[in-house]
């Protein structure tokens, strides 16, 4: 209690309401949240959920944190708002993170609820604050506004009320007053207040003009706020056809302005209900912030199958944030109430919300998006029960196209780059559009340019058509086109294309890209096929071989004419005393030099000395890949009738040229990410034949350093998965010897039982499984299923559950197969002692990497 005292007067008390601010789960019913509490709570069985309550004024900021506490779980976080429908869907990516949730805008007044999930048995914490919005002090309305009652009967819905003060907080221990406002009948009988299963009445003096009138206004109940600032009160209604309305106050807070609730009351109850439709897809799905097209149409009859007539009947949002009209014109409302014609029929037109997915924003590819039910609910005046109408929702049209990669672009002539367009399409609410047409409209295969659909990790798009996530993809094919940048990086050479525009059209959007072609010089793969597999622990079948990729003007495609010219640091091929060797760099006149050549469609392969080419692996998590070099220099193939290719004179002069390695071993496992080998020649040095000395007719070479050139080839190793499925399941018949009606007689599976024997004879069970299957993680990617919920981590609760389905995925490396044939043997019994139940998977590797039995 508080009260204040001054010069020996004192004031009355005021009740206090302390709340701790650390607080344990309750695990027999809800949980109650109020700002800056913290929650320790637990995920004591698989597939259980806890559910925690906390009420938010309309334009708060609610801060939420989860976290496991001493686990590596996957926790899950979901948001529901006063009406059911999820507001955000949160997941921890990798288990033993938390999840935080940073100025969630609340934009209705009401309770809302927190639904945590987990992968497995684990403790969390939950925390939670509430930055309300200051103002007012005010009563709000929680529940049970504008219901309609058949006269003589309760409310379907006890009236729920909220007091906050000027910072947004509640009050608690606050007066609130109830009472009646008059009814113009002299046989209106007095409201009835139920609370606490007792009926109170109250009456009030009427005022002289209420009395003069007629009329009266009856005081029917005081009560107090709780410690959560919150007042519950169950109504019935006058036993005539009447409506009526009730005042509520707090006469303790002069702020507090007093709020008005109207009660419809019928005079008969609702017998028959006919609905035309409780979904819609609009033929391919609706689309989103758009009306649908037909209003959801309901009709109320009596008993006698006669309207019902001015029947007062709310709607409201669910889910998807939608909107709700009277006509198609006037959809602005999430809360709705709608009277009955004469025929005792409504319609109502619904707009469908702007979001598409809870997480439509997510760069993360890995995760699944998670779509946004469109939901309307209609409450049946006097049955609790509502009536749920849904529609199917897809992206609007494109409004936004964001290109993902740079607008002016870079190519070497006769290469394919890898996914070097890209763009993401999105609709005016910055929904993904998917399954959305692109079209290429320039350059034309003739050009020599060709537009491919490209791939994501490895997995081709699907021709020229978004994906789910509203992104494409696409390569540039440069074969026959001709160079916009010469052998020398000169952009305004005679003979050379301006550079290219490539125009995409994707819905009412185009796109425009520029791009040059140069000559190279790029270290390039020698693979025809893109993506590079073999299955683990195998060898590529073919040596991947890097060359050095570059053109320049065929000298000979024009006659010789004997014109000269001066070039500066150029190397002149000149005999020694050692042989012949290349002399400079130094100035010298080129006879028929190239740059008299104007004609870029006729070029030929740059040459390369022997220079050294380096080459390692770049691993994602250690898979072990192994290779061996074939060739540490970049060689030519040695050919005694081409002097170039002939012994020491390799060494000197400028040849066609590759570096080559062999991989033996793609990787023991497959981490889910590619595995590169990287080739690198330092200081590489690039040769364009100038012309021939105006003397000697000895060639002239102009080089040009790089300080690296690096090449990458993407091998993808190809995972043995196998799957073993479990059940102990429950089969109703004659002789069912259940202890307890409707439950199924099922003793579950034993995993303390559990024995898996590996091809190298190993047995895994239940004293090492823990250490022996890593799930969800390199190098086995195991998955283990029980009763339908995946496990996040093998814990001694894990192995203590008695499971009825069981699911287990594993790839084993490698390392762990014989050459030749191979048997994995699963063993397991069920909790009542029953004979083991062993399944087993023989298959030979590498040939045959499927079951025989």
């Amino acid at each position: 209690m508080l009260s204040v005292t001054v010069n020996g007067l004192k004031s009355n008390e005021a009740t206090l309401s302390i709340m701790p601010n650390q607080v344990l789960e309750n695990s027999e019913s809800l949980t109650q949240l109020l700002s800056g509490m913290k929650v320790r709570g637990g995920i004591d069985a698989l597939g259980e959920q806890d559910v925690y309550t906390f009420v938010a004024l309309a334009g708060s900021k609610v801060n939420i944190q989860l976290l496991p506490l001493q686990s590596r779980a996957k926790l899950g976080l979901q948001m529901l708002n006063p009406n059911g429908g999820m507001l955000l869907h949160r997941k921890a990516s990798v288990g033993g993170t938390y999840i935080a949730v940073q100025n969630f805008e609340i934009e209705a007044t009401g309770i809302y609820t927190l639904v945590i999930s987990s992968e497995m048995v684990s403790a969390y914490q939950l925390s939670i604050d509430i930055d309300a919005p200051t103002g007012s002090a005010k009563t709000s309305v929680l529940l049970g506004e504008g219901q309609t009652a058949v006269k003589g009967t309760e409310l379907a819905e006890p009236i729920l009320l909220l007091i906050t003060d000027k910072r947004g907080q509640p009050v608690a221990n606050a007066d609130v007053v109830l009472t009646q406002k008059s009814i113009a009948s002299e046989e209106a009988k007095k409201l009835q207040v139920i609370k606490r299963n007792s009926l109170k009445k109250n009456e009030s003096a009427p005022s002289p003009a209420a009395a003069k009138a007629g009329l009266t206004d009856t005081q029917l109940e005081s009560l107090k706020s709780d410690s959560y600032g919150m007042v519950a009160v169950k109504v019935a209604a006058p036993n005539l056809v009447e409506d009526f309305q009730l005042r509520v106050s707090v006469p303790g807070i002069p702020d507090i302005e007093p709020i008005l609730l109207t009660v419809k009351v019928i005079s008969a109850p609702v017998a028959k209900i006919n609905i035309e439709k409780t979904e819609q897809n609009c033929g391919s799905q609706c689309p989103v912030g758009e009306v649908l097209p037909d209003p959801w149409a309901v009709t109320f009859l009596d008993a006698q199958g006669n309207g019902i007539k001015d029947l007062r009947v709310d709607w409201l949002i669910v889910s998807g944030e939608g909107k709700l009209g009277k006509s198609a014109s006037s959809t602005t409302k999430r809360t709705l109430q709608v009277d009955t014609d004469e025929n005792g029929k409504i319609e109502v037109y619904h707009k469908l919300g702007d979001k598409l997915y809870v997480n439509g924003g997510n760069s993360d590819i890995s995760n699944s998006l998670v779509k946004i039910p469109q939901i309307a609910m209609m409450a049946i005046p006097g049955q609790s029960a509502p009536v749920i109408f849904t529609a199917e929702a897809k992206a609007g049209a494109i409004s936004r196209v964001i290109s993902s990669s740079l607008t002016d672009l870079q190519g070497t002539m006769y290469t394919q780059s890898f996914n070097a367009l890209g763009l993401i399409a999105k609709d005016a609410y910055g929904n993904p559009v998917s399954d959305a047409e692109v079209k290429v409209i320039s350059p034309t295969p003739d050009s020599g340019i060709e537009i491919l659909p490209g791939d994501i990790q490895g997995v081709p798009i699907n021709g020229f058509r978004t994906n789910n996530r509203g992104i494409w993809l696409a390569d540039i094919k440069m074969s026959e086109a001709i160079p916009t940048i010469d052998e020398f990086g000169n952009k305004d050479t005679q003979g050379l294309a301006e550079t290219y525009v490539i125009n995409l059209q994707i819905g009412s959007k185009a796109l425009k890209y520029k791009l040059d072609i140069d000559m190279g010089p790029i270290l390039l793969t020698q693979k025809s096929d893109r993506r590079i597999t073999a299955i683990v622990g195998q060898p590529l079948e073919e040596e991947i071989s890097f060359k050095p990729h570059g053109f320049m003007r065929n000298s000979q495609s024009e006659p010789l004419t004997g014109e000269k010219a001066m070039w500066n640091d150029v190397m002149e091929w000149k005999l020694t005393g050692e042989g012949y060797r290349w002399e400079g760099p130094k100035s010298a006149y080129a006879r028929d030099d190239i740059t008299r050549i104007k004609d870029f469609t006729k070029v030929m392969p740059t040459h390369q000395k022997a220079d050294d080419i380096h080459f390692s692996v770049l691993n994602y998590a250690d898979e072990g890949t192994e290779m061996e070099v074939i060739d540490s220099k970049l060689v030519c193939k040695e050919d005694k009738d081409i002097w170039q290719c002939r012994g020491e004179d390799q060494v000197h002069y400028y040849a066609h040229r590759a570096g080559k390695v062999k991989v033996t071993n793609v990787g023991d496992f497959y981490a889910n990410q590619p595995v590169f080998v990287k080739a690198v020649i330092p200081e590489y040095r690039h040769g364009i034949f100038v012309g021939d000395t105006y003397d000697t007719r000895w060639g002239i070479v102009r080089e040009t350093y790089y300080k690296d050139l690096t090449g990458y080839a993407t091998i993808y190793p190809k995972p043995i998965q196998l799957s073993f499925v479990i059940e102990d399941p429950f089969s109703s018949g004659s002789d069912d010897l259940s202890s307890y009606p409707g439950i199924g007689n099922v003793s579950g599976i034993d995993l303390q039982m559990l024995n898996i024997t590996m091809p190298n004879g190993t047995v895994i069970n239940a004293s090492n499984l823990q250490d022996s299957i890593q799930l969800n993680q390199s190098p086995n990617f195991a998955q283990l299923w029980l009763d339908h919920h995946q496990i996040g981590v093998i814990t001694e609760e894990v192995l203590h559950l008695k499971p009825e389905h069981m699911q287990l995925i594993y790839s084993p490396k490698a390392s762990e197969l014989n050459k030749g044939s191979n048997t994995f043997k699963l063993s397991i019994s069920d909790a009542s002692g029953n004979s083991a139940a062993e399944a087993s998977c023989t298959f030979t590797y590498p040939t045959s990497i499927k079951c025989q039995e």
